[in-house]
């Protein structure tokens, strides 16, 4: 169930995922981050570590959390989109996330690339 305004991914959980390496980024997400800011996966990580879930709409200076839509793919699965304006090395980050739902509860990060104001 979706909560309003809220991610669909309690961000206290996806941050234990990321903190314990139970998770992983798509092959798409690491290319972006490279190419968008010349990051590896460690210098990703950090910035997600970074993530509020405070509606990005109301306060899009400070707050990083835009919407959750099913996945496009993926029946039963939610993704969470966040947009961070001001966030990692001060960059401005456009990514989306889900956890896994076939048993393994692994947090996908599916994209990660400059975002486009």
């Amino acid at each position: 169930m979706t909560r309003p305004n809220k991610p669909y991914y309690p961000l206290r959980d996806v941050k234990n995922l990321l903190r314990c390496n139970h998770f992983e980024f798509t092959d798409d997400a690491l290319e972006s981050g490279h190419n968008d800011f010349e990051w590896g996966g460690s210098e990703m990580t950090q910035a997600l570590l970074r993530l509020n879930d405070r509606l990005h709409k109301l306060d899009p200076e400070k707050n990083h959390y835009y919407k959750t839509k099913p996945h496009r793919f993926y029946p039963n699965t939610m993704m969470d989109y966040y947009k961070i304006r001001n966030g990692h090395e001060g960059n401005r980050i456009y990514t989306h996330l889900c956890v896994y739902a076939g048993g393994s509860g692994k947090l996908i990060i599916s994209s990660f690339k400059e975002l486009q104001i």
